[in-house]
Order: C-alpha cells, then structure tokens, then sequence
C-alpha cells in the first residue's frame, strides 16, 4: 500500500501533537512505583505546591502512596476524579470549564494513601477484594426486577453475603481524604467549599460544623452502586477538628496535623477491622446504625494516646 507524502507528514505531525500534548511529571516522592505517568501539568502542579505539607504527612504515616498509574484526559467531557483501587490507577477527566482542581486532586491522593494502608494491614483480605463482586450485583442479578417480590428476594439475598472490605472501608477512607485535604489547605471547610462551588450545595463535609450525632443517618451507605458513604461519619469530622485545634494548641500545627492524622488512620483501621471480624453481612452494613459507627470511631480517636 502506498502511502503519499502528504499524507505520511499530516500522520507524524498528529503524533507529535499528541505526545505534546502528554507531558511526563516527575512525582516519584508522591508516586514512588509509578508506571505510567502521563499527565497534564497543571492538574498536579498542587502536588509540587503543596511538597512540603504532603510529604511531611505522608512519612508521619509511615508509608507512601502505591498507586501504579496516573492518568490524566484534560479532553474528557466531565469534570471526574477517582481512584480505582482494584487496578491502583488514579484518574483525572476535566473538561476545560477551567474550575480549581486542587481540592479534588489532594482528596483523590489521599485515598491512595488510605488504600495503601489496607494493602499494609489487611494482607490477605484486601487481595479477595479483586475476585469479590458486589452483592448488589451478585443478587440483582438472580431476580427480574418486574417481579413484586423483587426487594423482598433482593434484602434476603443481601442478608446471606458479608460485606467486604471495600464496602466497610469506604466510609472510613472517604473522611480520611477530606481530612487529609483539608489539612494541606489548612482549612476545616476546604472540601465543603469546593462541593459548594459544583453543586451549589452548601454546607457538605464540613469539618467546622457540629452535625447532631443523635440519630445521624445519611441515608443507606450503597443505593444500587452508590450511596451515602461520603456523608455517613459527618459528625465524626467536627470532633476531629476539634481534637487537631486542641493538639496545635500544645505542640504546634505541624506536629499536631501529623499526629491527629495518624491518629484517625488507626482508628479507622481498627473500626474496619472489628467490624470484619464480625462478618457482618452486606444488608446489615448497608442499614448499620451511623449514630453507633460515629460515636465508635469518635471513641476510638479521643482514647488514643498516642
């Protein structure tokens, strides 16, 4: 086949636009096993901004992120961010609505930190994670949702499969980043003040406000695939604040951020792992009273002494 010359000048011209376009970072004290890290400059230059404040709080935890890939589609149609813990792949789509970013990449961070933890204490259980599907999933897949007992055979379903560590860790992680983010920005309002500026609601997340812990319930911590998870330990976040402004008071903001924070890691770690121990099931996770996970992992962080 022949190819013309134009043609051939039009195709190597379109690849070198495209490589342009991709620009390696060099992050390696963020993302020491990286892979593949091709991104756009400044969807992380906040990482380099902010060095100093994550490194620092990354060695008070004792590890790094491991995540093995970043990616990042500055041409994506939506405003996105996630962590996908199963392939450890960190990704970014952003549409060029040019909205501050910075919050949402400090947040997706930090849960590779926190997933980074449960790979270091939960060995064996977070590898059965890969293989495990959701009992959602698992169980509206047996019943034609047509049929008038469908919720019925659905919870009877949900009460057979335990919930796994993903699903118990997911409220816990989800607090943890917000944490994280709002100490790097020094500010208890940092994650609500973003989610105000894309949803226009106010007021969610907010480690500055005292929500009622009597009879706290979010709403059910999966929906379907979703849920109420970010939302769940709400009035968590207001004692923990509460708990860094007592320690900067005594030992100064750097040390007392990196002590609560470890602190909070811990304690998380620990609410998981009882609550594993428990086998408890995906329906009884789902509907679990938030009054009684709150004032558990609250407990947990105030009788620390570390």
């Amino acid at each position: 086949m022949i190819i013309k010359l134009q043609t051939l000048i039009f195709i190597c011209s379109f690849l070198v636009s495209i490589q342009a376009q991709e620009t390696p970072i060099e992050l390696k004290d963020f993302f020491p096993r990286v892979e593949v890290f091709y991104a756009e400059k400044d969807d992380f230059n906040i990482l380099l901004k902010y060095k100093k404040e994550i490194l620092s709080l990354n060695e008070s935890l004792e590890f790094q992120s491991d995540a093995k890939k970043v990616f990042s589609d500055p041409y994506s149609h939506y405003n996105y961010m996630a962590y996908d813990s199963r392939r450890r792949l960190l990704q970014v789509f952003k549409s060029s609505d040019h909205m501050d970013f910075s919050v949402g990449i400090l947040h997706e961070y930090a849960h590779t930190l926190f997933e980074s933890a449960l790979r270091k204490h939960f060995k064996e259980d977070y590898e059965k994670i890969s293989s495990e599907v959701l009992a959602r999933g698992i169980c509206t897949s047996f019943y034609d949702q047509n049929d008038e007992s469908y919720e019925s055979h659905i919870q009877n379903c949900e009460k057979k499969h335990p919930a796994d560590l993903s699903q118990i860790s997911l409220a816990f992680t989800e607090v943890f980043a917000d944490f994280f983010t709002n100490i790097v920005l020094d500010s208890p309002e940092a994650m609500s003040e973003y989610l105000l500026r894309r949803t226009g609601l106010k007021d969610q997340r907010n480690f500055s406000i005292n929500y009622k812990i009597k009879g706290w319930n979010s709403g059910p911590l999966y929906d379907g695939m979703m849920g109420y998870h970010h939302e769940a330990l709400n009035p968590t976040r207001y004692a923990l604040w509460q708990k860094l402004s007592g320690q900067e008071k005594k030992i100064g903001k750097r040390e007392a951020q990196e002590k609560i924070l470890q602190i909070m890691l811990k304690a998380s770690l620990r609410e998981i792992k009882k609550y594993r121990s428990q086998k408890i099931s995906f329906y009884e996770w789902k509907t679990i009273n938030q009054e009684y996970l709150n004032r558990a992992l609250i407990q947990a962080i105030m009788d620390s002494n570390e």
